[in-house]
């Protein structure tokens, strides 16, 4: 289709996500479409997904997750908590693409409120 810049580190992707001063832009690192059909008795359904990963452009940070270890999704600019969550046992090898533990509900005790 003749998309390559997107995957290259002279992609320019400004708008979709707000970069702090100094830090890398984005670029696509892969994309992932899964489509297909049911035919039964009922009818015929169709359905597609895609997926887009992005990236920096500088070369990945590595991070060892060898230990527990709490996370969270944030707001840039109301600093409001989206997602919270824990991954208990990172080594543990459980078959599934999931993490083990990794959902939870955000409760007051789990995080302390920073000052405006």
């Amino acid at each position: 289709m003749g998309i390559k810049d997107i995957f290259e580190n002279t992609a320019t992707l400004t708008g979709i996500a707000r970069a702090k001063k100094g830090s890398a832009q984005l670029m696509v690192t892969e994309i992932v479409q899964k489509a297909g059909i049911e035919v039964n008795e009922e009818g015929t359904t169709a359905y597609v997904a895609t997926e887009i990963e992005l990236g920096n452009k500088v070369a990945d940070q590595e991070f060892t997750a060898d230990h527990p270890f709490l996370f969270y999704l944030e707001d840039e600019i109301t600093g409001t908590i989206l997602y919270m969550g824990r991954i208990v046992n990172p080594l543990e090898t459980t078959g599934n693409t999931e993490a083990s533990g990794v959902q939870l509900p955000i409760r007051q005790d789990d995080f302390v409120p920073q000052p405006a």
